[in-house]
């Protein structure tokens, strides 16, 4: 030690050393250790899953909603219907539109006192997605050009420019159901000049596709509107040989205008926009 330099202190350290690495590998000691963590560790996984299951039993697993989209309608409307536009196709999206329709013509065999109901078709898209699933984490409703865009639907572009993006298309739910369209106008003179000049195939673009009926598509092509005038409203009325309405356009004031394929949608959606 004198040689070395080293202290009593410094030797007792280092003895004190060696004795606690051989005491830890003591296969006495690890028995122990392995004897005592094992059970332990055994009652705090059975614990753990006991709790779970009371959990699971008495709460049940929480299901989280989706945040709700706010829906509003240019007109009131007895029901909403959500059109969910992200990752389809619009020929997808069309046979959805095509079957609301067909089903309200068969589900509505009376006309309700007042006309049918109307409902408000919605559409919207997803803000964010899940991308393990594919779902959507929240939505948002959205506009005409994008409704449009969607469904493949090309607007002669003068009209396009007199309309708003906030509009509403719907459904009259009735023994002979409509769909219908509702726009806010930002041109009276550019819609009406456009509707005089092309109103023909305004109509087809945006009904066709939805209505899908040869014969339909054929008139809406080949007809006339001429002005009517219902319920006090100055109308243009597409009509066939038989005197059957299949197309009417009218501007409720400079604003707004409608177009639908029947009368009685169009009165029931004037009556509705008339209601204070």
């Amino acid at each position: 030690s004198v040689h070395g330099g080293s202290t009593i202190n410094t030797i007792a350290r280092e003895g004190r050393v060696m004795m606690d690495k051989l005491a830890a590998n003591d296969p006495a000691l690890k028995k122990k250790r392995v004897i005592i963590l094992g059970p332990l560790t055994l009652v705090l996984l059975g614990s753990a899953i006991g709790l779970a299951a009371w959990y699971l039993a008495i709460r049940g697993p929480v299901s989280v909603d989706l945040p709700a989209v706010t829906v509003t309608s240019l007109i009131p409307a007895e029901s909403n219907v959500e059109l969910y536009l992200t990752g389809k196709n619009s020929l997808i999206l069309r046979e959805e539109v095509q079957g609301q329709r067909a089903q309200a013509a068969s589900t509505y065999a009376v006309a309700r006192a007042g006309g049918g109901p109307i409902a408000n078709i919605y559409p919207t898209e997803a803000l964010e997605v899940d991308e393990s699933t594919g779902n959507a984490t929240s939505k948002t409703v959205v506009g005409l050009t994008r409704y449009l865009a969607a469904l493949d639907l090309a607007l002669p572009f003068d009209f396009r420019l007199a309309l708003s993006d906030n509009f509403m298309f719907g459904l009259y739910e009735a023994p002979t159901p409509a769909l219908f369209y509702i726009f806010t106008i930002n041109s009276y003179e550019r819609a009406g000049t456009t509707l005089s000049q092309s109103g023909s195939q305004v109509a087809d673009t945006l009904f066709s596709p939805l209505v899908n009926n040869l014969d339909f598509s054929r008139q809406v092509r080949d007809l006339d509107f001429t002005p009517e005038v219902i319920s006090n409203v100055d109308v243009m009325v597409m009509r066939t040989p038989e005197g059957e309405v299949i197309m009417l356009y009218a501007f409720l004031n400079d604003k707004t205008l409608v177009m639908t394929e029947s009368e009685e949608a169009f009165e029931k959606i004037l009556g509705l926009f008339r209601t204070p």
